[in-house]
């Protein structure tokens, strides 16, 4: 097999889609952070903050550069530019690795730099500013590699499969004919008010759920005269306040709501254009 069967590309409609997804990230990110370090983060300094973002966008590559040399792989780090917007990445072009280690690879900065940031805050509540900048930055530019490894996981039930990171996609490596099936599916066209309804109810319950679990576990590991909050003061998603009978919890949907309706509307728009190549256009 001297080209692979298929090509998993990033393009304009996804880039645009998973930007104001990774917006949606960040603000929940936010709200993770504030609500699970509970730190003080009122003294940072500007100067910090945009080094502490640029350290983080490094660290993300070289994470991923580690997980593919462990997986014997040869990693090329590098800088470009799309749509006016520059850009880090990492590669491993004419390396291959299967779902197991590229999903790894994938996850690896959103799992590691979270637990350092988290960490670092409760270790060293001077530097919480900035694990806080390193936290949001991480969790929100993670949402490229959530798709990636969404993408590849349609190709999980094929045979002798591989996958080789490149600076432009993602190239699927195998003889199965049953690829050609996988990426119909990948590729079939569903109606604007279904695409619409869908992204709007995954979006929305992203939001609920991640809220509800996240406000739930954190109210139940502290006391009942501790308020807490997910979420900025004047727009918290999770709020317990004491009360004279114990505390009162309370969660918001409109940001569930407003949320969902706002990339419901955007993913249905920009979902009309497909990333996924063939052969003959390799």
């Amino acid at each position: 097999m001297d080209r692979p069967a298929w090509i998993i590309e990033l393009g304009r409609p996804e880039a645009v889609r998973l930007s104001a997804y990774g917006v949606l990230l960040a603000f929940l990110g936010l709200g993770v952070f504030s609500a699970v370090a509970e730190a003080d983060t009122s003294g940072a300094q500007s100067l910090g903050m945009i080094a502490a973002f640029a350290v983080t966008l490094v660290l993300h590559e070289l994470v991923h550069g580690l997980f593919f040399k462990l997986f014997g792989g040869s990693p090329r780090y590098g800088m470009g530019i799309a749509y006016i917007l520059p850009y880090l990445y990492t590669t491993s072009q004419d390396d291959r690795f299967d779902r197991r280690q590229m999903t790894i690879i994938g996850l690896a900065p959103l799992v590691l730099l979270s637990v350092v940031t988290l960490t670092g805050a409760w270790l060293w509540p001077v530097s919480a500013p900035y694990m806080l900048v390193g936290f949001v930055a991480n969790f929100s530019g993670a949402v490229g590699d959530l798709w990636l490894v969404a993408a590849i996981r349609r190709f999980a039930r094929l045979e002798a499969v591989s996958f080789e990171d490149r600076k432009t996609g993602i190239a699927v490596w195998t003889d199965d004919p049953k690829v050609t099936q996988v990426v119909e599916r990948m590729n079939r066209s569903t109606s604007t008010a279904h695409r619409f309804a869908t992204h709007f109810l995954a979006a929305a319950g992203t939001i609920l759920v991640l809220t509800l679990v996240i406000g739930v576990v954190i109210s139940i590991s502290l006391p009942d005269d501790q308020a807490f909050r997910i979420g900025p003061a004047a727009f918290p998603l999770f709020e317990q306040t004491p009360s004279d009978e114990g505390f009162v919890a309370s969660i918001s949907l409109g940001a569930p709501i407003i949320g969902g309706l706002f990339f419901g509307a955007l993913s249905a728009w920009l979902s009309s254009r497909h990333s996924v190549i063939g052969p003959s256009d390799i």
